[in-house]
């Protein structure tokens, strides 16, 4: 089976207890959890909950952040058992989706409901998967998108229902070497990356079956250098995220309404990587000011118009997905 090396013992579990908190109108700010080497942030809902993972000298754990700024709460995430894990989405009611790592180094995905993460989880892998499975993305009605290995390389899945020993699909770019969903919608929209056979990266979004490729189209501004783009999630609106690599050879966010590509860059950042997008417009990402690391951030929609939606989703945040249960979306990888 396939393992992932990780960075020493991990934290004993402890009592965590998780109240939402409405933020205030979105803003920039970093997100670095403390004393971390490197904090990724993956998801955000619309209460302005943002989840991740970071490492420090112990190891890799998930993190749970709430507020603006330096006055923001952070707390750590450990699966009770696990030597590593990573929070993926969360969605509008708080479940959360993620991976881990057992005592033996094998992966595994999760779903945690509630607000204390000593305990509510419950484990998912692909029944026909030979290792490996993920849990990526959550929508509002619960579906999850993810990924498993087989024999014959990693592919995508989408899972409806309450039953995590049944009810799984596979999700595949027809002829992609890889597929990896990181969101889904409300409306069951699925985004995600593949690469082709010639190990090109390419976004794709899969409405009731049917695929469509998403690329950075070569009019944008910076021009994007083929086969480089990611999409991460998307929100209730249909507003995605994702990244490119331009022909100055940088990184460069990106919101994509319909058919245009909004270009972005975190203020004064060399690279972004934006990660999920809330139903308000919210999104959060990793950034790279040129210095020793790279930081999590959190910053509104660059361009109005398409990324909004009713405070009942939430984007990859709806879409990477997640979403509440009751309607509410998030992601990822975002809602």
């Amino acid at each position: 089976m396939r393992q992932r090396m990780v960075f020493g013992l991990i934290f004993l579990s402890v009592m965590l207890v998780i109240t939402p908190v409405a933020r205030p109108s979105a803003t920039s700010f970093t997100i670095d959890y403390p004393n971390a080497l490197v904090t990724w942030p993956l998801g955000v809902n619309n209460a302005g909950t943002v989840v991740g993972y970071f490492a420090d000298s112990a190891g890799i754990h998930g993190f749970v952040f709430q507020g603006t700024g330096p006055t923001g709460r952070y707390a750590p995430v450990d699966v009770p058992g696990s030597i590593q894990t990573e929070i993926h989405g969360i969605n509008n009611s708080g479940v959360t989706v993620g991976v881990y790592w057992d005592a033996q180094g094998n992966q595994h995905g999760f779903v945690h409901n509630g607000r204390d993460f000593t305990k509510g989880y419950t484990t998912v892998n692909v029944p026909f998967a030979d290792c490996c499975s993920s849990a990526l993305g959550v929508n509002s009605r619960g579906d999850i998108v993810g990924t498993y290995w087989a024999s014959n390389g990693l592919h995508g899945f989408v899972h409806h229902g309450r039953d995590f020993t049944k009810g799984y699909t596979t999700v595949d770019v027809v002829g992609a070497y890889e597929t990896t969903p990181s969101g889904i919608n409300t409306a069951g929209v699925i985004v995600g990356k593949y690469h082709d056979t010639s190990y090109q990266l390419h976004g794709f979004k899969m409405v009731r079956g049917v695929m469509t490729t998403l690329d950075v189209a070569n009019a944008t501004v910076p021009a994007p250098l083929p086969g480089t783009t990611e999409v991460n999630g998307i929100n209730r609106s249909g507003a995605i995220v994702g990244d490119y690599l331009d022909t100055a050879y940088t990184f460069d966010g990106f919101v994509s309404r319909a058919t245009s590509f909004s270009p972005f860059t975190y203020p004064k950042a060399v690279v972004t990587f934006p990660k999920a997008i809330s139903d308000k417009g919210e999104i959060v990402g990793i950034e790279y000011d040129g210095g020793s690391t790279f930081h999590g951030f959190a910053i509104a929609a660059p361009t109005s118009g398409g990324s909004g939606g009713s405070d009942e989703d939430r984007g990859n945040g709806d879409d990477h997905g997640q979403g509440d249960q009751d309607g509410g979306d998030q992601g990822g990888e975002g809602e």
